[in-house]
């Protein structure tokens, strides 16, 4: 998130890296902000654009919490190759269920319709 690069990262390119709206993910910046782990300022280029950054603070807690996701991954019990295939088989889901509505009546050339097929 924020700062992983330790540079400033666009607002929308965040909501979009995390597959959240950003009018979900404002809330969820306005509570971190409020605890000193990351600051939001206007581009002075593009006052439209709001970037965000960790603070130290906020660098000091990404550090210690960096393991987690490692143990995580132990806890599931699955090897790196199946935890990559349901990441992406979930990535897969997610793209297929937030589809427009006119995209998900389409059918692969050659499919058959649900329920004729025998």
């Amino acid at each position: 998130m924020a700062g992983e690069h330790d540079r400033p990262v666009h607002a929308l390119e965040e909501a979009a890296d995390v597959r959240l709206d950003y009018g979900t993910l404002t809330p969820l910046i306005k509570r971190l902000e409020t605890h000193g782990l990351l600051k939001r300022q206007r581009r002075a280029d593009d006052e439209r654009v709001v970037e965000v950054a960790l603070t130290p603070e906020g660098a000091a807690l990404r550090r210690r919490i960096s393991n987690v996701p490692v143990a995580i991954g132990d806890a599931m019990g699955l090897t790196p190759e199946e935890i990559r295939t349901a990441q992406d088989l979930l990535r897969r889901l997610t793209a297929n269920a937030t589809r427009r509505p006119a995209d998900a009546t389409r059918r692969p050339a050659g499919a058959e319709p649900s329920g004729t097929a025998s």
